[in-house]
């Protein structure tokens, strides 16, 4: 080949790839403008709360540490009746669904008792030790389903929960670490009345991670889709009104929508652009906001 050949194929080669630029920009500008222009879509992605890595893995090591601290037997017997307590009462709700009255009265006494005796950093190590027990005890019985007596003690209701939502055909659990050890601490505070203490109540994190586990996995839900969704609904609802930064408004629309509530939904997601109009989320609400309308639209001329 001439070199003047060569110097004109090589001439030729950025046209080439200039239109092949061309092309693609052009493809994701309509991709782009099919996102941007509103048009009926029904939901798919369902919006999680944000979760704080940092702040998980932190709150995860302290509570470690500090069951680590009692693991040798060091708690005096005052917190040991206390964990006995709520391993009885947590085992009668396990198979009855209820607990007997003289029981919890007296969990609660004793745990209000050890807290005006300003024992808290005991009662937080105790809650501590139970967390781990329990989360050795859900991994035993991931491995034997015929170990369930500590997760009936320590879990109380977890292992009826499990059983219809949480625990798949093979036996293993889909919670993680962090959202079981979770689960255990606000099981702890209900029974033992120290849940809305100050130093035993969750905070907005940990309620995000609460939410946001029960969102994924709606306990008390089963299979039906339905039910599935009722269930998330009503989550989503709560965490609504515990988390500004959570899009309750566009989460609780989705769910009135698939549900087939298209007048809610309208109201919702209405509500919701009212006040953000603006980023990816608005682009998805108006969306849905679309096919509610379309739906009502659907249902009024058919009774007209």
């Amino acid at each position: 080949m001439k070199t003047s050949e060569v110097i004109s194929s090589q001439e030729k080669k950025p046209s080439k790839i200039s239109s092949a630029l061309v092309l693609a920009s052009l493809a994701l500008a309509v991709v782009g403008a099919l996102v941007v222009v509103p048009r009926p879509t029904s939901p798919h992605i369902l919006p999680l709360p944000s979760v704080d890595r940092d702040y998980l893995q932190e709150t995860e090591k302290r509570e470690v540490a500090r069951a680590q601290q009692v693991m040798n037997g060091s708690l005096s017997p005052a917190l040991r009746s206390v964990g006995e307590q709520l391993r009885r009462v947590g085992f009668s709700m396990a198979q009855n669904h209820s607990v007997e009255g003289k029981l919890l009265i007296s969990l609660r006494g004793d745990a209000r008792q050890l807290l005006r005796a300003e024992r808290v950093e005991e009662l937080l190590n105790l809650r501590a030790l139970q967390g781990e027990l329990f989360l050795r005890a859900v991994h035993e019985w991931e491995k034997d389903a015929t170990r369930i007596q500590d997760v009936m003690e320590l879990g109380g209701s977890f292992y009826r929960i499990a059983q219809a939502t949480w625990r798949s055909k093979d036996g293993d659990i889909v919670l993680l670490d962090h959202e079981l050890r979770l689960f255990f601490r606000l099981h702890w505070g209900k029974l033992t009345a120290l849940g809305n203490v100050r130093s035993f109540a969750p905070d907005l994190e940990e309620y995000r991670r609460y939410y946001r586990t029960n969102l994924l996995y709606p306990h008390g839900a089963g299979p039906d889709p339905t039910q599935r969704k009722i269930a998330q609904l009503s989550f989503a609802k709560a965490l609504r009104r515990l988390d500004p930064q959570y899009p309750g408004g566009l989460a609780v629309g989705m769910l009135e929508l698939e549900l087939g509530r298209f007048e809610q939904a309208e109201r919702s997601l209405s509500s919701y652009l009212s006040v953000h109009d603006n980023g990816d989320w608005a682009n998805i609400a108006r969306n849905h906001l679309l096919l509610a309308k379309f739906r009502l639209q659907s249902i009024n001329s058919e009774l007209d």
